[in-house]
């Protein structure tokens, strides 16, 4: 029994781990000949065969696969070590493809060979054609199939989930923006979702990704804050403010009040006694990728990614663009499908900034639309929700803004009148308005 063969079988007691193994199309005999041994390709599919009719809501134990397999195991040294920490499924699937092609590519290549030197010359070619034929089938056998889902099984997840959604009476997860009526209307951002939130220069997007952080701090989750433009300390600092209600201008010249003061050591005492606590980072040039930005935010254990904000992202490695809107789309798209890879998706929040025309038309309309962010036809196509902000004050509401939603892919679009105080971080919907 070889390592990933070791990794796969110590992986069969997870719930998660067999979701994976199904989607992979490992409940399909011949996606099971990857495993090379060929008692374990029989156990493999008697687990997701137990699995299946429990409904895909439970595992089989250790003991329950011995109880069944164990004498045979114990004859071709095959063993379950589910008790330590091992290696990902996805490597051990990943690796078994790769021990499995090169096997077969080798042989493939003699039979080839053999199969033309001795066919007729008329026959030669119809040989190669179906060699091709063999050659394409062990090429859709060895590729990842963890995005396609069928029909009957998809629908089966789907139940599982609304049932699951019924049950808890809450349908927000992933990321929130610690704005209730938004939050609730989107359901939050979910893993592997895009948000792009974007508003012109000094209209309160910082602000904004700090309500998010906070947010989801209070909400038990781990949020790592990617700032690319504001220094680390101004971020905190302003967080410190808005946690406690504290004007900025006031903590910046040290004359906070003795009730500020109070609030501020409660929420920060509060703060220090949780383990998931904002994770705020501003990375040195050369490694603002979309990769290493990803990547650092993983190594944090990030449930909740925010990026403030995508024009000081560094250009997609490889990129030859030379022109900036082109580097954008590139990132935009880089994004997205990190932020969906394996099992791990995250979601993002990224903060965009309104191109000067479309701020110099938006003071005429009181709107934006979506043509002007920076290369919004890729933004349009890959983000999931779009959303902005925009000063407007009111008779009644000196600190006013408008909430729009210019793009939402789960929901109707909806605009919202906000209180937007950024100098006390104080960012409230005030009522829900007529979209344009």
């Amino acid at each position: 029994m070889n390592l990933p063969e070791s990794v796969l079988f110590a992986h069969l007691t997870s719930k998660e781990s067999l979701d994976f193994l199904v989607r992979e199309g490992f409940t399909a005999e011949a996606n099971r000949e990857v495993i090379p041994t060929e008692l374990a390709r029989d156990i493999v599919g008697w687990v997701l065969k137990f699995y299946f009719q429990a409904g895909r809501t439970v595992a089989p134990t250790r003991d329950g696969i011995l109880e069944t397999w164990g004498k045979l195991m114990a004859d071709r040294e095959l063993t379950i070590d589910d008790e330590y920490e091992t290696d990902s499924i996805e490597w051990a699937v990943a690796e078994l493809r790769s021990q499995f092609a090169t096997v077969q590519v080798q042989q493939f290549g003699i039979r080839l060979g053999n199969d033309v030197f001795n066919a007729a010359p008329p026959d030669k070619v119809s040989v190669v054609k179906h060699m091709a034929g063999e050659l394409h089938a062990l090429a859709a056998q060895l590729t990842s199939h963890h995005q396609e889902v069928p029909l009957d099984i998809g629908l089966d997840e789907a139940w599982m989930q609304y049932q699951e959604r019924a049950t808890a009476r809450n349908h927000v997860s992933g990321l929130t923006f610690g704005l209730d009526e938004i939050d609730a209307h989107t359901m939050g951002i979910k893993d592997g979702e895009l948000a792009i939130f974007s508003a012109y220069a000094g209209a309160g997007k910082s602000w904004l990704s700090l309500k998010a952080a906070l947010a989801e701090w209070r909400r038990g989750r781990r949020t790592v804050l990617i700032t690319l433009e504001n220094t680390v300390e101004m971020t905190i600092d302003r967080m410190a403010c808005m946690m406690a209600g504290i004007a900025y201008e006031k903590w910046q010249r040290a004359t906070v009040d003795e009730g500020g003061l109070i609030r501020f050591h409660t929420m920060k005492q509060r703060i220090q006694e949780t383990e998931h606590a904002p994770v705020i980072i501003q990375p040195d040039a050369g490694d603002r990728s979309p990769v290493a930005l990803i990547h650092r935010a993983r190594v944090y254990g990030a449930e909740s990614v925010i990026i403030d904000q995508v024009s000081h992202v560094e250009e997609v490695q490889g990129s030859r663009s030379y022109k900036r809107n082109e580097d954008v789309a590139k990132i935009v798209r880089e994004f997205k499908s990190l932020i969906t890879e394996g099992r791990e998706k995250l979601p993002l929040l990224l903060l965009a900034q309104i191109k000067r025309d479309g701020q110099e038309r938006a003071r005429k309309t009181g709107r934006y639309v979506m043509d002007d962010l920076a290369e919004s036809s890729e933004i349009e196509r890959t983000a999931d929700f779009v959303f902005s902000v925009i000063r407007q004050i009111t008779e009644t509401n000196e600190d006013g803004a408008l909430w729009q939603t210019l793009k939402a892919r789960r929901v109707p679009p909806k605009d919202w009148e906000m209180t937007w105080r950024l100098g006390v971080g104080d960012l409230r919907v005030q009522r829900e308005v007529a979209a344009a």
